[in-house]
């Protein structure tokens, strides 16, 4: 039987300014690399081959101007061919394309405290790496600066040191913190994160009005006053002996004005004063205050008064580096009739 073929010849396809697009590493926290073309022919198929030959991953070409494989490349080394019905008619777009892992970042070791007193809000991480940017985040967003102003919100460090974030100027309230480590090839971690309260902090200038306080007192006054000014509302200002609560006034109540704790303070004990937020449990704490009794320098009703012949008054035993005065009294009324003499432990008080 006598018939005829007809043999049509297809074009090859046209791999000419095709590249392959995607990054040649992939993190190692991830399965494999995308792989992408610049652009694609319609109806011409793409296939990855690795290095025994085994099919990888293909995409049919639509004419797009780019063009992605759906799977995941994993390590390795691959061809790339361009397929025309069924494989007839095939053209290489790539020999010997390699696909790296890039090692990810450590995981940063954050470990922030719950609560911060707002002037004090700084947290940090220890186990920086060189090369590696970290980034401070609350719910996944850069928050703030280093403490080197001249630094941008992501920050990188020497390898071992640490680096410290001030929250001072973030405000008040509930904030999601966590740590993104970044390296220069764009693989991340993150930290896990961690709800922290930044709260009102307790305003210290009432530490002026205690200061290095060491109040003296006579054994007839029973004790000493002690007075703290600029109280600040929302915060309880307790007096502390021996590390008990003694006394106690509250900001809200009285105000900047200068307040009296109601109890003396008496030798023999160490006393500080604790200021406390009411709502974030901020404290400030006064150095320790020791009283300082002066005895008084005779029992005005032991001492022994002479009467001596010239018309003179003594005192007999007088205490050494003690002032005293004589006074007449009439009708009440106190009058100094002899100048205050300072006693050097030898001279006796005189009077006429």
């Amino acid at each position: 039987m006598n018939g005829e073929v007809t043999v049509d010849q297809l074009p090859a396809p046209d791999v000419s300014g095709i590249t392959i697009t995607s990054t040649s590493a992939y993190c190692d926290s991830e399965t494999g690399a995308t792989v992408s073309l610049s652009s694609s022919e319609d109806g011409i198929t793409y296939v990855i081959y690795d290095a025994l030959d085994a099919e990888v991953a293909s995409v049919l070409g639509d004419g797009s101007s780019e063009l992605a494989f759906d799977t995941l490349v994993p390590e390795g080394t691959y061809t790339i061919q361009a397929m025309r019905n069924g494989g007839n008619c095939e053209v290489s777009l790539a020999t010997g394309f390699t696909v790296e892992t890039v090692e990810s970042p450590l995981v940063p070791e954050f470990a922030p405290e719950l609560t911060y007193c707002k002037n004090s809000a700084e947290v940090s991480i220890s186990n920086v790496q060189a090369g590696i940017t970290y980034y401070l985040l609350d719910e996944g967003v850069s928050l703030a600066y280093p403490i080197d102003p001249e630094l941008d919100p992501g920050v990188t460090g020497d390898e071992g040191s640490t680096i410290t974030w001030d929250l001072s100027d973030e405000g008040l309230g509930e904030f999601m913190l966590s740590v993104l480590a970044e390296n220069a090839e764009g693989c991340t971690v993150e930290s896990p994160a961690f709800s922290v309260t930044i709260g009102e902090d307790v305003n210290d200038a009432f530490l002026l009005s205690v200061g290095d306080y060491e109040p003296e007192y006579c054994s007839s006054d029973g004790g000493v006053s002690l007075s703290i000014a600029d109280l600040q509302s929302e915060v309880d200002y307790y007096l502390y002996r021996d590390n008990r609560p003694f006394d106690y006034l509250s900001g809200d109540e009285y105000g900047d004005e200068a307040m009296t704790f109601e109890r003396r303070l008496v030798a023999g004990y160490d006393y500080v004063i604790r200021a406390i937020h009411s709502t974030s449990d901020c404290v400030v704490v006064s150095d320790t205050i020791r009283p300082v009794l002066n005895p008084a320098p005779h029992d005005a009703n032991a001492m022994d008064f002479v009467n001596n012949e010239d018309g003179t008054l003594s005192i007999e035993n007088p205490v050494a580096d003690a002032t005293y005065t004589l006074y007449h009294n009439a009708n009440n009324e106190l009058t100094v009739i002899e100048p205050a003499i300072l006693h050097d432990g030898t001279n006796l008080l005189h009077g006429r």
